[in-house]
C-alpha cells in the first residue's frame, strides 16, 4: 500500500514503561504494528534489535501500560476479545508473555480499547459506512463497555452505566477515565472518541466520525462546534486525547 511502500513496517501505536532519559536502563518502547497488528518491544539501552511477538489468528487491537498492578505491566488486548501480558520487571520479557483466552461474543464490534485495567474495561466501537460497498467514510454508531473479571477469565457487558461521575475518552493514542465533575462542560455516563484510523477504510481522508455517545440513552451527539470542525478538517490530522499537568 502507498502508506508503506518505503518503510518495513508502519507503527501505529507506541509507549514506553520509563523516563528515557531519567531511567534509560528501565526503558522498554512498545509497538503494535502495521500491516500485521502485532507487537514489538526493544530494551531503550540493553537491546540492538527488535523481539517480534506474534499471535495466532489474531492482531492486536489496543494495549496499555500500568504501574502497581502490584507487577509493572504491559496488556494487550486482542481483535477478538484475548489479553495479553507482560511483565516488565524481569529480563526475559519474550519468555513472559502470558496469553489470557478470554474472548467476547462473536458478533464483536469493529474498533477495541482498553483502559483502566484495574477495573478492566474495554470498549467495542461498533460503525456504519455512507457508503458500504466502498466501505467510505466510517461512523461510529454504538458502544459496548466491557468489565473484565480476573477470576473467571471473562467479558461482562456493562449495560447501562459507567458509574456515578465518570466519563471515558477513547482514542487510538490513548483511552482514559476521568472524574466528569472535574471538567466544566463534561457529561457523566457518557464516551468521547476521536476519529482513528481505520485498516477498513482506506480511502477516508476527511476527518468527520467526532461524537460523545451517552450510554444511559445510546445516542451521539457532537462535541466541537462548527468552527472548530472547519479548523480540524483544514488541518486534516486526526486529534489526540492529553491529561494536562497543570491547573487553568
Amino acid at each position: 500500500m502507498a502508506w508503506v511502500e518505503d518503510c518495513e513496517y508502519y507503527v501505529l501505536k507506541a509507549t514506553i514503561t520509563s523516563n528515557p532519559i531519567i531511567n534509560a536502563n528501565e526503558c522498554v518502547v512498545f509497538v503494535i504494528y502495521m500491516e500485521q497488528n502485532q507487537m514489538a518491544f526493544i530494551g531503550f539501552s540493553k537491546d540492538t534489535t527488535w523481539t517480534y511477538i506474534r499471535t495466532e489468528n489474531e492482531s492486536i487491537a489496543d494495549f496499555i501500560h500500568c504501574r502497581g498492578d502490584p507487577e509493572d505491566k504491559v496488556y494487550a488486548l486482542g481483535s477478538h476479545g484475548n489479553l495479553l501480558t507482560f511483565n516488565i520487571n524481569t529480563s526475559d520479557f519474550n519468555s513472559d508473555v502470558n496469553s489470557l483466552e478470554c474472548g467476547i461474543p462473536p458478533n464483536s464490534f469493529i474498533r477495541k480499547y482498553i483502559l483502566w485495567i484495574h477495573m478492566g474495561l474495554m470498549i467495542d466501537r461498533a460503525c456504519n459506512w455512507e457508503d458500504p460497498e466502498e466501505l467510505k467514510k466510517c461512523f461510529a454508531k454504538e458502544f459496548k463497555v466491557y468489565k473484565f473479571n480476573f477470576d473467571k477469565c471473562l467479558w461482562i457487558e456493562k449495560k447501562e452505566t459507567l458509574g456515578d461521575d465518570v466519563a471515558l475518552f477513547v482514542g487510538d493514542n490513548l483511552s482514559i477515565r476521568v472524574v466528569a465533575s472535574k471538567f466544566p462542560g463534561c457529561k457523566q455516563n457518557s464516551m468521547y472518541y476521536n476519529h482513528d484510523f481505520d485498516e477498513i477504510d482506506f480511502h477516508d481522508y476527511m476527518l468527520n466520525d467526532f461524537g460523545v455517545y451517552e450510554m444511559e440513552t445510546k445516542s451521539i451527539s457532537k462535541p466541537c462546534s462548527s468552527h472548530v470542525m472547519t479548523l480540524l478538517e483544514m488541518v486534516n490530522h486526526r486529534p489526540i486525547w492529553f491529561t494536562p499537568t497543570f491547573q487553568l
